[in-house]
């Protein structure tokens, strides 16, 4: 049972929705940037955000805290953390140790020789006496403004307090730190962290290590790229820099800010933060984690799932087994503005959940999430909503036992027993104990002419599981249910008709030399929803030159049905042959198929729109002198993706013994294909195509393009950069290289594919 329900007894905090629990008694005026922190050896909950106008109405903004305690009850009442009230306090941050002691930091308004700026403040609160400190000022710096503080405290009540400094490194922003011990006495100096000064650094994070190591991470500005990118520094337990500062992300396109950094118990850093457009759609959330000695471990990964629209501002957790957990805002994923998700990953950051929403309340904004996790595999997170209880932002928080994925049901076992779309769906178990073995059916309707919602009702019972589920978001969604049965389902809808290049491929039996090329036509074009089969049969041609077995006949340009082929074209779906254009070389016009004619598919009835309607074409080339055909047993297919229909209906059947154990990995296949070099066997130059196919609009991946000799030893990398979806071809020069067998591996993100190839001298 979830601990929240618990709070209904007491009438100090308000209830709405389902589990959200408001944490703010005074409502008038906005309540905002929640942080949260869990006291470990007393077991409590310290919450802490800034409420505009509650001292007074002098009183601009001020910090306020809130005690729960284990069973999520609130004591103490709320507490003003700020001794003074005059002008603006704002960025609450919070830091515990393990013995219960606590800091908060913010940044405080202060006139000071008639400049409106702000200092950094901080009040520290040891476990045995945690109301007797006072606040004080952190900066000695105080000519600009100090902003957005943030704090680490270790084991030894050590604590490190960071912020941007305004001016003071020599050029805009510059991030600063200063030492305390546990007499909030400083240890040294204030000391700049970037060596890189020029521009503007913000948004620092700082983190201690068990040994007492700390870590600070900052994004800094590049003018060149004309966006941010995130470096990190580590310094001793004396404050002595161990890794002078260096580049976490590595794509660096566009903005990589509001990062945020969790560190195991084997030393492993995890950072995540926001990249803007780098999953295609704005801006999305990414994890990558360092080992103990700084260095990467894989690239970086994306975290959501969904790619429409934009997430922003994670913040990430470790559980006690070192799990973590991200959670962070998304514009309009939960129908209005903004909502509260999270994902959690095991220790090879391999997710372990979907990605989950928080917030019940979905109107308006629900926002600036903060998170921890609990013993019991619970988390907690805090968030400011709008349009909660009040007439402005409240703070809310919600207690949660995240919904841990045992397997999925095994995709063989799926039906789609009416349509032809391409959309695909996924059953997630999440309880195999309340898997009922009963037969479930997927249907769609529309919804006022507008989108499709789907339904499932379970056949063996006749009743209806989900009903009239909108898909109304766009394509990049991950559309989820609630959880039934011991199941939840995620619907993959097509929306678009439209050619499928990633999955389109060529079978090739025969070895034949050819490469391909799918295009869009450039003849009337009407795509289709259709599958093709290029069938191949024999090649070989007469004395004369004419094929020895002729399949088919195309008509040429002037729409004259001569041009003879060895293969015929069929619809796969329903086994009809399919018209076909020519384009002939004109220096080489002999009324056959020869290759390198470019092979045009005519819109079959009753999708064309004219009489020259052309679905597709398709291309072959070669580097080759010598060109090998295709021959009997090769097979190109060219793919549609077609959109959903009312018409589709899904079938699946839950029996346990059709579970798949773990998280399903979403196939790669025909997410980029390798082609082999050509020509092979070559002297001294080779040429290597690649293609690599969209995953969103616009999106990129990391490339890795590298030439091995015959033990793995490396001989050269030819591509080592972020590229977009599109065909490639590399040349490489083996003038220098002996004769003999090698090889080259080209790695997409954390995927890869080998191909060998052999140098003749």
């Amino acid at each position: 049972m979830n601990k929240f329900f618990s709070i209904l007894l007491f009438s100090c905090l308000s209830v709405f929705a389902q589990n959200e629990i408001t944490i703010n008694s005074f409502t008038k005026n906005a309540q905002r940037e929640p942080i949260i922190t869990r006291l470990d050896i007393t077991d409590e909950i310290v919450i802490v955000w800034k409420s505009e106008n509650q001292v007074d109405s002098a009183s601009a903004g001020d910090i306020y805290m809130q005690f729960l305690d284990k069973n999520m009850q609130p004591f103490r009442g709320e507490i003003l953390v700020n001794d003074s009230t005059i002008g603006d306090q704002k960025n609450p941050q919070i830091a515990s140790n393990k013995n219960g002691d606590f800091i908060i930091v913010w940044s405080s308004f202060e006139n000071n020789n008639s400049q409106n700026i702000y200092d950094i403040k901080a009040k520290f609160f040891p476990i045995e006496q945690s109301f007797i400190s006072d606040e004080f000022i952190v900066n000695s710096y105080r000519i600009n403004s100090q902003i957005k503080p943030q704090v680490a405290i270790n084991d030894n009540r050590e604590f490190i307090i960071v912020w941007e400094s305004w001016f003071q490194d020599g050029s805009d922003r510059g991030i600063y730190a200063q030492r305390f011990n546990y007499l909030m006495e400083k240890i040294g100096s204030e000391f700049l962290v970037n060596t890189t000064t020029q521009f503007s650094q913000a948004k620092p994070v700082v983190k201690y290590y068990n040994d007492g190591r700390f870590i600070i991470t900052w994004e800094s500005w590049n003018e060149a790229e004309k966006g941010y990118n995130l470096f990190a520094k580590v310094y001793d337990k004396d404050g002595n820099v161990l890794k002078d500062e260096f580049l976490i992300n590595s794509y660096t396109d566009n903005y990589q800010w509001f990062a945020d950094i969790s560190i195991s118990s084997k030393n492993i850093i995890d950072l995540v933060w926001c990249s803007w457009e780098q999953d295609g759609y704005d801006g999305g959330i990414y994890l990558r984690s360092f080992d103990e000695n700084y260095n990467p471990i894989g690239e970086e990964i994306l975290v959501n799932s969904s790619t429409e629209f934009y997430q922003w501002l994670p913040k990430i957790k470790r559980f006690e087994d070192d799990k973590k957990v991200i959670v962070w805002s998304s514009w309009n994923l939960d129908g209005s503005r903004e909502g509260v998700y999270y994902k959690i990953f095991n220790d090879q950051n391999k997710p372990i959940t979907l990605d989950a929403r928080l917030n019940e309340t979905t109107e308006s904004y629900q926002w600036e999430p903060n998170i921890i996790t609990l013993p019991t595999n619970e988390i907690l997170a805090v968030w400011s909503s709008w349009n909660g209880v009040s007439d402005d932002y409240d703070v809310i928080a919600k207690n949660e036992m995240p919904k841990y994925l045992v397997g999925t049901i095994n995709s063989s076992k799926y039906n789609h027993s009416n349509g032809n779309s391409t959309s695909d769906f996924i059953v997630h178990v999440i309880d195999s104990t309340k898997l009922t073995g009963d037969d479930y059916e997927i249907s769609f309707a529309k919804f006022n002419n507008d989108f499709l919602d789907f339904s499932i009702i379970d056949l063996t019972t006749n009743k209806i599981k989900i009903d009239n589920y909108p898909l109304n978001l766009g394509q990049n969604v991950q559309y989820l249910t609630e959880e039934f049965d011991g199941i939840i389902v995620e619907l993959k809808p097509n929306f678009e008709l439209a050619m499928d290049y990633e999955k389109s491929k060529f079978i090739n039996n025969s070895g034949s030399n050819l490469n391909y090329e799918i295009e869009k036509p450039v003849i009337s074009p009407t795509t289709a929803p259709i599958d093709i089969a290029v069938v191949w049969g024999s090649t070989d041609t007469l004395s004369y030159g004419n094929y020895v077995t002729a399949l088919d006949t195309a008509v040429n340009q002037e729409n004259v049905k001569e041009i003879i082929l060895p293969f015929y074209t069929e619809n796969v779906l329903t086994e009809e042959k399919l018209d076909l254009l020519v384009l002939e070389n004109k220096n080489t016009i002999n009324k056959k198929w020869d290759a390198g004619e470019t092979i045009v598919f005519l819109t079959p009835e009753p999708y064309k729109t004219n009489l020259f309607s052309t679905h597709a074409q398709l291309i072959s080339f070669t580097a080759s002198e010598n060109i090998v055909l295709p021959n009997i047993g090769d097979t190109n297919y060219i793919y549609t993706k077609k959109p959903l229909t009312e018409n589709d209906v899904f079938q699946f059947t839950t029996n346990s013994s059709n579970i798949i154990l773990g998280i399903k990995e979403y196939p790669i296949d025909n997410s980029y294909i390798l082609f082999q070099n050509y020509p092979n066997p070559f002297n001294p130059t080779t040429t290597i195509k690649y293609s690599l196919t969209s995953l969103g609009k616009g999106s990129i991946s990391s490339v890795k393009l590298v030439v091995y000799d015959l033990l793995g030893g490396e001989i050269k990398t030819l591509v080592n950069e972020f590229q977009k979806p599109g065909n490639y071809q590399i040349t490489f020069d083996a003038s220098s290289l002996s004769s003999g067998i090698y090889f080259y591996k080209l790695q997409i993100n954390d995927n890869s594919l080998v191909k060998k190839m052999m140098l003749l001298k």
